[in-house]
């Protein structure tokens, strides 16, 4: 951003807040971070939600989750702005009377300002009065009377002493009987002394408990999910979808005490209530001021509380509590502070409503606002007291009962920058995959005699979760004779291919986070391997377990590396992923990961001209013992190309005559990947049809398999494919379709290479 346009736009956001109180300000250095949140989030919003305007005839592919937070960054700063715009304007015209007290006193618990402390995002308040808080260093837990924490991170024993899965939680909530649940990326975990890891939906969005001590979660475009500590349900909101939403429909969860879910809605779209089998959507049309969409809150009394967010410039609408059949509007005539209130009800009933300029309280009958109060409103929280806790505005919390604020401050982040370690100086191959020997692989599975694997399995069989988001991938255990899946919940399965079963694993630990290179399984180390945006996970199918070595290599961060595609290598016995960072045409490198020792090296760079824009991803497909080759697509200017490279020298061919493929987005709909046999296939819409392309490796072509009639036309891809050498047979789960392919189906295809013919194995569940 040109800093003639970023001094435009900090000068925009300093003339929006023209508050007369020097605490209220938003000073110039916080203007300017928030002029370049701005710039930087409409940039990455428009590049989100725009068309690729590549030559490749696939799908759209979905966000990835590198798109989800600069987004949601990009919409809280806008609502910061908006927030104190509309808190201006409604102080001026006629304030509500303020409590005629002097300004409350400061209580702190003081602690180390260096290192920086960790950044509060979520807190919680628990029965015995323990104050808890999602941090981006961990969950932390205060005594309030002494205000002493406890901090909990990786480092608290994972996985011998079952510590938490990731240090970033993004969510954490207590139940009515003291347990505490924290989640973030793919994982939730609880704690009831220690701390007990799950695999969870793919989402950063909001956390409930209900009375049943059943967990709830919002992801995806319009989905719930209930987790009772040993299996997941979804259930699916009846939210049109044809106004392109593209973040998570709901922010905001709470549980009544009745079991009903309450969800507020992005965009204003009301609110949800979901008693476990009916919805009720709730509009302006039943008594909601237009528009209102923001924090929900269930009070002991049955009552509901939503608060209101202003935007499209809209003012506020205030906050508005439901009892059963009528909603009744507070507003600043009313004595609200302001018209955009975030709100949260204590077990006594005490309601607060939260500002950008400080809070209301409401005695039921009416508001006293405090304007000298200031906090984060969306996450806060009441104890038993009335005591109001929000997440501060510049690390900790603090909490305000009317009369004192008391500040808990954050530990020191102590946490060390991840580093590096890279083998070989850089631009030079790596010999590693020449060196390095494959141990003796267990025996292969077969096939029982008298089974049918062409048979189509029981229709009425439990089976996994279908949808598009999570993890969704697939990989071949050649021990077990089992294809390992992940499903869109994050649960863990395993398909039998002679008899097309399905089996829930229900292992101990989970997979942690998103993936971003799927399944592959280590042949010679008899696990599978799951690679993600900031964590690897290992499944072993003898043991149902799964583990996250540590390791200092991936993450999101500079220096770290991102895995896109996976590969065994039979020869070294060692797994190469490709790297690459869509934003950063320096980082299209190759890496080899020993999961026995948790080594990784670097192999060295794909060779290709760097400095000639060509691509938004290199995907590696498959490895082919045939002709000792990695298998590699890209676009090299508007021509889709195949990369052959020897892994023992980096030997790079090229060939750009134009095969069906294009650009394959390892991971996601758009197209998925399996290898069976010596070929890599790939599934997908090419040339405008869609179909199965694999590729012959004695003869460097790409062969053609067109979809049959009867496969339904209304399908853009399937969740996962993967290679069954048993049958040689290349297996399709569960089918994708809708708008952002937000429909699937829960069904399993087959295409025999030999012949091109598709088999459904499995048909759709009935509704």
């Amino acid at each position: 951003m040109r800093s003639e346009d970023l001094s435009r736009l900090e000068a925009a956001v300093r003339d929006a807040n023209p508050l007369p109180q020097p605490s209220d300000l938003i000073g110039s250095d916080q203007s300017a971070a928030v002029a370049l949140l701005i710039q930087q989030g409409t940039d990455r919003l428009s590049a989100t939600l725009q068309r690729p305007e590549t030559t490749t005839s696939g799908p759209l592919r979905r966000p990835s989750r590198r798109w989800v937070k600069p987004v949601v960054v990009f919409v809280a700063a806008c609502l910061l702005v908006l927030a104190v715009v509309g808190g201006v304007l409604l102080l001026s015209n006629g304030q509500p009377d303020f409590i005629d007290e002097p300004s409350p006193s400061t209580t702190t618990a003081p602690l180390p300002d260096e290192p920086a402390a960790y950044d509060v995002g979520y807190v919680s308040v628990a029965p015995d009065g323990s104050l808890w808080a999602a941090a981006d260093g961990g969950v932390v837990r205060w005594d309030v009377t002494s205000g002493t924490p406890t901090v909990y991170t990786t480092d608290d024993g994972l996985p011998t002493d079952d510590g938490l899965p990731a240090d970033g939680a993004f969510r954490v909530v207590v139940g009515s009987n003291g347990t505490v649940w924290t989640g973030g990326s793919g994982w939730i975990a609880r704690f009831d002394g220690s701390w007990t890891t799950f695999s969870a939906p793919r989402s950063e969005g909001p956390m409930a408990v209900g009375p049943d001590g059943a967990v709830w979660t919002a992801y995806g475009e319009r989905d719930l999910a209930r987790f009772d500590g040993s299996e997941w349900q979804q259930f699916e909101a009846p939210l049109p979808l044809d106004q392109g939403v593209a973040v998570p429909w709901t922010a905001f969860l709470d549980v009544a005490a009745d079991g009903t879910v309450w969800a507020g809605t992005n965009e204003f779209r009301g609110v949800f209530a979901f008693d476990g089998a009916n919805w009720t959507h709730y509009t302006s049309v039943d008594g909601l001021p237009a528009p209102l969409s923001g924090t929900v809150a269930a009070a002991p009394d049955g009552t509901v509380w939503v608060g209101s967010v202003s935007g499209d410039g809209s003012p506020g609408a205030g906050a508005a509590r439901f009892d059963g059949s009528t909603w009744t509007v507070y507003t600043t005539a009313e004595g609200l502070l302001d018209d955009v209130p975030d709100v949260a009800v204590g077990v006594d009933g005490t309601v607060w409503a939260i500002h950008q300029n400080g809070v209301s309280r409401f005695d039921g009958d009416t508001w006293t606002a405090f304007p000298d109060v200031s906090g984060i409103g969306m996450f806060a929280t009441v104890d038993a007291s009335g005591t109001l806790w929000m997440p501060a505005r510049d690390g900790g919390v603090i909490g305000f009962d009317g009369v004192d604020i008391t500040r808990l401050e954050t530990p020191a982040n102590e946490t060390a920058s991840p580093t590096t370690t890279v083998i070989g100086p850089a631009g030079t191959w790596n010999p590693i995959l020449a060196t390095t020997q494959a141990k003796p692989v267990p025996p292969a599975a077969s096939c029982p005699p008298g089974t049918d694997p062409d048979a189509p399995g029981p229709a009425d069989q439990e089976r996994p979760a279908a949808g598009w988001t999570g993890n969704l991938a697939a990989a071949f255990d050649q021990h077990a004779g089992r294809i390992v899946y992940v499903d869109t919940l994050g649960e863990t399965w395993t398909l039998d291919v002679c008899a097309n079963t399905w089996l829930r694993m229900n292992p101990t630990g989970a997979l942690i986070g998103e993936l971003s290179a799927g399944l592959v399984y280590d042949v010679d180390s008899d696990v599978t391997i799951a690679l993600g945006f900031e964590h690897v996970s290992v499944y072993d199918a003898n043991t149902n377990t799964w583990t996250q070595p540590t390791n200092d290599v991936i993450g999101l961060d500079d220096g770290l590396i991102v895995p896109y595609g996976a590969v065994y290598d039979p020869v070294s016995g060692l797994v190469i992923t490709s790297t690459m960072d869509r934003y950063d045409s320096e980082a299209w490198d190759l890496w080899a990961y020993d999961v026995d020792t948790n080594t990784w090296a670097l192999l060295g760079p794909i060779a290709i001209d760097r400095d000639t824009p060509c691509c938004t991803q290199i995907d590696l497909l498959g490895y082919s013992a045939a002709i000792d080759s990695l298998i590699l697509t890209t676009y090299i200017g508007s021509d889709p190309t195949t990369i052959l490279i020897n892994p023992r020298t980096g030997e790079t061919t090229f060939d750009a005559t134009g095969h069906p493929t294009g650009i394959v987005d390892l991971g996601w709909p758009g197209n998925v990947y399996g290898p069976s046999g010596d070929t890599v296939y790939v599934y997908g819409h090419f040339g405008g049809t869609l179909g199965i392309a694999g590729f012959d490796s004695p003869t460097s072509t790409w062969v053609w398999y067109e979809t049959p009639a009867e496969l339904p036309s209304r399908y853009v891809a399937f969740g996962a494919a993967v290679g069954d050498p048993i049958n040689n047979r290349l297996v399709l789960i569960n089918g994708v379709h809708g708008d952002w392919w937000s429909d699937a189906t829960n069904d399993i295809w087959t295409v025999d290479p030999a012949t091109g013919e598709w088999t459904q194995l499995l048909a759709p569940s009935s509704p």
